[in-house]
């Protein structure tokens, strides 16, 4: 039986994929009661582009784990020769139960989900 790895336990092929963001806040949506993750950062040299992986579990965590990793770009047209990325995830269906933890290879910032938002 194969054990799955911690983030800390990760194989380094894929620790290596995961690159630096500026800032992040979970934002509410001008239209309906939808929760937003919006990450902004420098975008990584080509041929790679900026990316949000959630971290799925079979249980909701107290916080769920959001990794900022790079990914080969389809195209040059799709980094469409921007300098920095802003990404955004939805949260609504994803999203542990007191927020999210934000994983970068510069740092890590914890959420929490302020329902007044």
């Amino acid at each position: 039986m194969t054990e799955i790895p911690t983030h800390n336990e990760k194989p380094t092929s894929l620790r290596a994929h995961l690159i630096n963001f500026d800032q992040a806040e979970i934002r509410k949506s001008q239209f309906n009661d939808e929760l937003f993750l919006f990450v902004t950062g420098e975008q990584p040299e080509k041929p790679w582009r900026a990316i949000l992986a959630p971290v799925i579990n079979q249980q909701t965590p107290d916080y769920l784990t959001v990794e900022v990793m790079r990914t080969r770009a389809n195209d040059d047209q799709e980094r469409r020769n921007k300098v920095h990325y802003q990404l955004s995830l939805p949260l609504n269906a994803i999203s542990g139960k007191k927020g999210v933890m934000l994983l970068g290879a510069n740092k890590s910032k914890k959420i929490d989900i302020d329902i007044d938002l």
